[in-house]
């Protein structure tokens, strides 16, 4: 899997919006909601402290439903605790961990498959203090390769 970039804008001001001292204060949230895949930020301890309006969506969950739950909260509960052990891990170790795939079912049951991409946040010195994750439905690529 190749790794994707996403370029965001640094904005000029800090609002009280965007000054969530567990986040990345570089990341305009008004920018994240325009992304056309989900996007989370998750303090230290794996916390949601942001999530834009597709993460939204995907889950069926308003912002104040999200804000401070566990992000393996939301993953199947077979699922949860290899979800945990994966962010404990990168935060433990300072290693981005790997992309990978998982299987989503819509609030509407539907089967979409998403490539999730996750990186860590670092403060000035370099430590970890939080991760950002990229999730991108790539259903319609994975059906095409299934079906060739």
């Amino acid at each position: 899997m190749n790794p994707i970039a996403i370029e965001l804008p640094i904005p000029q001001a800090k609002t009280e919006q965007n000054a969530n001292p567990n986040s990345n204060p570089n990341v305009d949230l008004d920018r994240i909601d325009e992304l056309p895949v989900a996007y989370v930020e998750m303090d230290a301890h794996g916390a949601i402290t942001r999530a834009n309006r597709i993460t939204r969506l995907l889950h069926s969950k308003d912002t104040g439903e999200l804000i401070g739950k566990l992000a393996w909260e939301l993953m199947p509960t077979d699922e949860q605790e290899q979800s945990c052990a994966v962010f404990m891990t990168a935060m433990e170790s300072g290693q981005d961990p790997p992309s990978a795939r998982r299987s989503i079912y819509t609030r509407s049951g539907q089967f979409r498959v998403h490539e999730i991409h996750r990186n860590l946040i670092r403060n000035a010195e370099g430590v970890p203090i939080g991760m950002r994750v990229v999730s991108i439905d790539v259903t319609d690529a994975h059906q095409a390769l299934e079906e060739a």
